[in-house]
């Protein structure tokens, strides 16, 4: 019997998911838990070159814009203190 998920949760890993929404630049948002946690969620991203070779803010409004542009979908969720990430990337063809 397949169990129905809750929005927000899947029920293969019964946990919940928040979609990273395009609202503010790494300036707009200051110096807050919020954007210390996109941060981090956006250094866990796969990329090349290396997330290394950008500044905070770099990765941060770069990975904004391919979000706000809908290039890009990025998931999260924490569970006690693990972070799971999930991305989507939907490059130009």
């Amino acid at each position: 019997m397949k169990r129905r998920a809750r929005k927000g949760q899947s029920a293969r890993d019964n946990l919940r998911w928040a979609k990273v929404q395009a609202n503010g630049t790494y300036a707009e948002l200051g110096h807050t838990e919020g954007r210390q946690l996109l941060t981090t969620v956006f250094r866990s991203l796969p990329s090349q070159p290396p997330r290394e070779v950008f500044s905070d803010q770099q990765l941060f409004d770069g990975t904004m814009e391919l979000i706000r542009h809908g290039l890009l979908e990025v998931w999260f969720a924490l569970d006690g203190t693990t972070l799971h990430v999930r991305s989507d990337f939907r490059g130009a063809a």
